[in-house]
């Protein structure tokens, strides 16, 4: 008789079991996965090295390189192959969405740049939204060779 009560009340506790084991699985997966992230200095996630963007410019179009830290800030800076040349640096901060295809950099407050990531030939591209499309057609070298590209 008891043994078939125990049967009983384990019989009605097993969906409940399947429940709450369906949800730690959902739990686990939806949890943040490792990976290529930048940190933003406040989630206790180990700093990430800093992100370089460059245009690798000089002679035939002006160079541009933005060090991206893992604190959310940044500083960009133009270069030419022209010896003697200098250029003032520009600070500022920064925000790249979860995705990491969405750069907004920004100098001053209101005064904010966005940058989208295109995927093309193996080549991560940073250009301005309305150059999203225009980057990955064949014909649009010159675009893809003064557009940032991610070196790390």
């Amino acid at each position: 008789m008891i043994a078939r009560n125990t049967s009983t009340v384990l019989m009605s506790l097993k969906p409940l079991f399947l429940l709450a084991l369906a949800a730690g699985l959902l739990a686990g997966c939806a949890s943040p996965q490792g990976g290529p992230r930048i940190s933003m200095g406040h989630d206790n996630v180990p700093p990430s090295p800093p992100r370089v963007l460059d245009n690798h410019g000089g002679y035939s179009h002006a160079g541009r390189r933005i060090t991206l830290s893992p604190d959310g800030h940044y500083v960009e800076t133009t270069y030419t192959d022209a010896i003697g040349q200098t250029f003032p640096k520009i600070h500022g901060r920064y925000r790249i969405d979860a995705g990491n295809v969405l750069l907004v950099l920004e100098r001053t407050p209101g005064k904010r740049e966005f940058l989208t990531r295109v995927d093309y030939g193996g080549q991560h591209y940073w250009v301005h939204v309305p150059e999203r499309d225009r980057v990955s057609r064949g014909s649009e070298s010159w675009l893809r060779q003064t557009s940032l590209r991610s070196e790390n």
